[in-house]
Formats: C-alpha cells, sequence, structure tokens
C-alpha cells in the first residue's frame, strides 16, 4: 500500500478503507461493481468504487451459478467485510 510507512500502518490505512469502501448501501455507488479474470486464478476478480478494493470468487464457489451470481456473491463478500474488517495478512516492504 502506498504510503504505509510500517506493516502496522498499512493494516490501519486497508482497515480504514475497506470499513469506508466495503459496506454496499443498494442504489449508491457502492452498490455497483465490475467483473474482470485473472488466468493466474481460476474464478473472477470483483471491483468496487475503490481501486484498492477487490473480492475473489473461486470458479466453484457457490455451486452452479452464473456470472451475475457470482459476482453478487464477490460483492457481497466485500460487504461483510466492509461491515466486520479483520486483518488477516499484510505483506509489507518498506
Amino acid at each position: 500500500m502506498e504510503g504505509a510507512s510500517s506493516k502496522e500502518d498499512a493494516a490501519a490505512k486497508a482497515t480504514q478503507i475497506i470499513s469506508e469502501y466495503g459496506p454496499v448501501w443498494i442504489a449508491t455507488p457502492s452498490a455497483d461493481f465490475n467483473v474482470t479474470g485473472n488466468s493466474a486464478a481460476e474464478g473472477i476478480i470483483v471491483t468496487c468504487w475503490h481501486n484498492d478494493v477487490l473480492s475473489f470468487a473461486i470458479k466453484d464457489e457457490g455451486g452452479d451459478i452464473n456470472m451475475l451470481e457470482k459476482a453478487l456473491l464477490g460483492r457481497s463478500k466485500r460487504d461483510e467485510d466492509g461491515r466486520n474488517p479483520e486483518v488477516l495478512n499484510v505483506e509489507y516492504q518498506g
């Protein structure tokens, strides 16, 4: 994360960003998303209105659902993370 001065600072900034930009409020920009793929991973990446916030839905997650349903699953994961942020891992190179 640009501008972070330490591993702890990066975790604090990430928590602030997901808390602010993660929750989904219907009929607002926070509910918007785009879907993209990545050849290095089997699944889809769900973007949102902040460039540093992405969700990932693996290929088989959700069972036999279509792309829109899988994207909505990714968006709901972002919503949950935004409402209950928890830092699991920080990779920092200072």
